[in-house]
């Protein structure tokens, strides 16, 4: 009620000097979700609200009724999603929390949204708890471009299903049932014609692509190496995948993108100032083949090990840190099309910054780390100070 209101006016530089912390932005960078311990907080304009559960519009189910939605929102914001970030809705109005790599340990969680407008978070639904032949669990969600509807994976019935939420008439669609016992990983994306792309397994991974058709909707799958998924993410023409060979510390990541509708490995060779990408199809990479001198090799031609790559938020580009593998380790940055014959440009730091090598690897369930674009020319990059920078790409380059 209106009594339990209180109203105070505070700067922005005492909320940091608080404990403050901004861990996501609305699209149209209108709304910023916050912390402050473990409460989540969402700042309009001036206003800052408390994000609040609202048990009234929590779905429940019948085993252990609320208690699945309340002991989720009681968890800190770290551990409210994975990887996968907090998901937008393009109209900045919802907020999807999911933790696809906690799914993944059989974990049962629920679909949770949060309300923008409102400050509330809230359970669309519930699963119950149990056995993996009785457990049912939320996994990946998306949002459809014009906001209407999130696309949501989940684990039910001892299989994988793809269904859809409609925001409106709050109603739920199953869309596609796989039929078989897979869970997935983070996350899941959308492309240029509309089909939903992720990476399921149970021994061996696989993409799955669904797609819409005049009888429904039906999925195909693609064969991917069986080694650990690190990170995913797709949008519009592009796609990318992070790969952590099993049972051993990776020293460089296996790194898998897409080109002209494709998923292939990616390496790099360096010869004085040019740099020659090489594609590989990923159901071929063994560990046979990791170890054998790359076809067409030359002596003459420096290995670049492949540390990280970000792709912009409409596909049509990645951003590559590349390590030449000498005494000096050096880092470069090259900014690569998401066609073959897209553009190849390096992209020059201010001087004076240096990339912190140990911010760029994946290895973690939590947020990825590393650099994120938040439009096609912003780039949040880190730093070794704990700290988050913004910059701006800007064209000026000799491999133009």
């Amino acid at each position: 009620s209106s009594t339990d209101t209180v109203r105070t006016t505070i700067t922005g530089e005492a909320l940091l000097e608080q404990g403050f912390h901004v861990l996501s932005v609305s699209p149209d960078g209108q709304r910023i979700l916050a912390s402050e311990g473990d409460r989540l907080y969402l700042l309009t304009g001036s206003t800052l609200r408390t994000v609040a559960l609202n048990l009234s519009r929590c779905a429940a189910n019948k085993r252990n009724g609320l208690q699945p939605s309340i002991r989720y929102a009681s968890s800190e914001p770290a551990r409210l999603v994975g990887s996968e970030g907090f998901r937008w809705s393009p109209d900045g109005k919802y907020i999807c929390l999911l933790n696809a790599r906690s799914a993944k340990g059989l974990r049962s969680i629920p679909l949770m949204l949060i309300d923008t407008d409102k400050a509330e978070m809230y359970s669309i639904k519930a699963y119950e708890k149990g056995s993996p032949l009785e457990m049912g669990t939320a996994m990946q969600g998306l949002f459809s471009p014009d906001s209407r509807y999130l696309y949501y994976t989940e684990y039910r019935s001892c299989s994988a299903r793809l269904c859809r939420y409609d925001l409106t008439g709050e109603t739920h669609e199953l869309l596609a049932d796989t039929h078989q016992m897979i869970m997935a990983y983070p996350t899941l994306g959308m492309d240029e014609n509309g089909d939903l792309l992720s990476v399921m397994d149970d021994w061996d991974n696989a993409l799955l692509t669904f797609r819409e058709g005049a009888s429904g909707w039906a999925f195909t799958q693609q064969a991917l190496p069986s080694m650990n998924v690190a990170y995913f993410t797709a949008s519009g023409q592009g796609a990318m995948m992070e790969l952590v060979p099993r049972g051993s510390e990776p020293t460089s990541n296996i790194q898998l993108v897409r080109f002209n509708g494709r998923m292939w490995r990616i390496t790099a060779k360096r010869k004085d100032n040019n740099i020659r990408f090489l594609l590989s199809a990923p159901d071929e990479i063994t560990e046979e083949a990791l170890s054998k001198k790359q076809e067409g090799d030359t002596e003459d031609e420096q290995a670049l090990a492949i540390r990280h790559i970000a792709m912009s938020p409409d596909g049509s580009r990645y951003l590559l840190v590349t390590e030449a593998q000498d005494e000096e380790k050096s880092l470069h940055l090259i900014l690569l099309g998401a066609q073959r014959d897209g553009p190849l440009v390096e992209v020059l730091l201010p001087e004076g910054v240096e990339l912190p090598r140990s911010l760029l690897q994946r290895n973690t369930s939590w947020y990825p780390s590393g650099i994120a674009f938040l439009t096609e020319d912003l780039l949040l990059m880190p730093a070794d100070t704990n700290v988050t920078q913004l910059y701006r790409l800007v064209p000026g380059s000799r491999f133009k």
